[in-house]
């Protein structure tokens, strides 16, 4: 009797076993790979649409900030003219407030009026003044200077400030006729003490130059305000004077930007300039907005990848720059690859669970098929085989089948017919013999 393992359908079966293993470990790991190039393919792709995607949303953030800053300071510069116009109004209409300069000031307005300069033409200013800096946020203060002199200026200084002469303010030179024939708001920067924007606006009574209102726009404001519009949490903003230098940015960009490590909290880095940047992406971004264009640069600032937007502001000819790391931008992907993962994770886990499913079920169907198909009848023509040796020439086997082993079992039957019936013809002979030998008294010789 054969041990188990000896068996021939023991063997089979585990042959089979063995191969639908190979296969079933073979088939998961194309597909566990399958889904692991798809998760990550996914994720790359996703990456990329996030910074590109990134990227064109920091361009837009950075045209409609412009636009948004260029608005307000169009404005400053309205406020400016609208106050020329009515100061001239004001005169032709003949209907002028009390004008002396010694009066309480009612209004909170200064005025210095040298010897000899008339306060009476500018008087209408005592009320135009306040209400240009209380229309507009981002307006601090206003200023009327005239050819002879005399300074009205809101909110009142102490005393008359430093370089407001005629012959010395940049904001009445500039905008003066023999400076601006155009008659034309001219945009002045203000003192180092006190950083500004000074919108000039040239006063005329017909051809007669009546003086220049200058409207105040406070770059410290404008710092604060930059410091709000960092896209990413090591995003920023930083505003650039059309000749390169920095009017305004945060003191985390001035050290990207301009190679500084000047740490002042006022973000004013007059001295620094983009021009001369050791970055090749920040000198090409550079050209870019010196020619008024917008657009994005990606390029290395701080050991990290950066994107830096930028777009004009025409009304100065500056431009304001936006930089955001491009890690920051594209952030979104790690939870979308997280996601991804899990997603693949639990398919990879289910199609594991249905192919091992499958293979268990196949492996069951293949051992019952080949149990009925072809071990039993190997172990039934086995069986008879044993049954033939001692001597039992009556069994048969099926032999239905047309395959193979139905021509054995065939095959085998006949023999045992053809042995049954030789054995038959064999007994009838001795049988003879027998009685021949029986019925004699003779003796017999047998001969060879």
């Amino acid at each position: 009797m054969p041990s188990f393992l000896d068996r021939l359908g023991v063997r089979v079966l585990l042959t089979i076993l063995v191969f639908l293993a190979a296969l079933g470990l073979a088939t998961a790991g194309l597909v566990t790979a399958g889904f692991r190039r798809a998760q990550a393919s996914a994720v790359e792709r996703s990456t990329e649409g996030l910074e590109s995607q990134g990227a064109q949303s920091l361009l837009q953030m950075a045209r409609h900030e412009a636009q948004l800053g260029d608005a307000l300071l169009g404005q400053a510069a309205s406020l400016g003219r609208l106050a020329a116009g009515s100061l001239v109004e004001a005169n032709a209409g003949g209907a002028l407030p009390d004008c002396d300069p010694a009066a309480p000031r009612a209004g909170g307005t200064a005025v210095y009026a040298p010897a000899g300069a008339d306060p009476c033409s500018s008087a209408a200013l005592e009320a135009i003044l306040p209400s240009l800096v209380r229309s507009a946020p981002q307006v601090t203060a206003a200023y009327y200077l005239s050819p002879d002199g005399l300074l009205r200026a809101y909110p009142a200084p102490e005393s008359r400030p430093p370089g407001t002469e005629p012959g010395e303010a940049p904001f009445f030179l500039l905008a003066a006729p023999a400076a601006n024939p155009g008659r034309e708001t001219v945009w002045v920067e203000g003192r180092p003490e006190e950083p500004g924007l000074l919108a000039s606006t040239p006063v005329y009574d017909g051809e007669e130059f009546r003086g220049v209102i200058a409207v105040e726009v406070s770059l410290g404001e404008v710092a604060a305000q930059l410091e709000g519009l960092g896209p990413t949490a090591g995003g920023y903003a930083f505003l650039v004077r059309g000749d390169g230098r920095l009017a305004a940015a945060p003191p985390a960009a001035l050290a990207d930007l301009a190679g500084s490590e000047d740490g002042e909290t006022g973000a004013l880095a007059a001295d620094l300039g983009l021009e001369g940047s050791p970055h090749p992406g920040i000198v090409r971004a550079w050209r870019a907005m010196s020619a008024g264009a917008s657009g994005l640069e990606q390029m290395e600032l701080g050991g990290r990848q950066v994107f830096m937007a930028y777009a004009p502001l025409p009304t100065l000819g500056w431009s304001l720059g936006i930089v955001a790391p491009v890690d920051e931008m594209t952030a979104e992907a790690g939870n979308v690859a997280e996601a991804i993962g899990r997603d693949a994770t639990s398919t990879i886990y289910g199609t594991l669970l249905l192919m091992g499913a499958f293979f268990l079920v196949a492996l069951a169907l293949t051992a019952i098929l080949s149990r009925a198909e072809l071990t039993r009848p190997i172990e039934m023509l086995s069986a008879a085989t044993r049954a033939v040796a001692a001597g039992d020439l009556r069994v048969r086997l099926p032999a239905s089948d047309r395959d193979e082993l139905g021509m054995l079992a065939g095959s085998f039957n006949e023999m045992t017919a053809r042995l049954a019936e030789a054995s038959e013809r064999l007994a009838e002979k001795e049988e003879q013999y027998r009685s021949i030998v029986e019925a004699t008294s003779d003796g017999l010789t047998i001969l060879d």
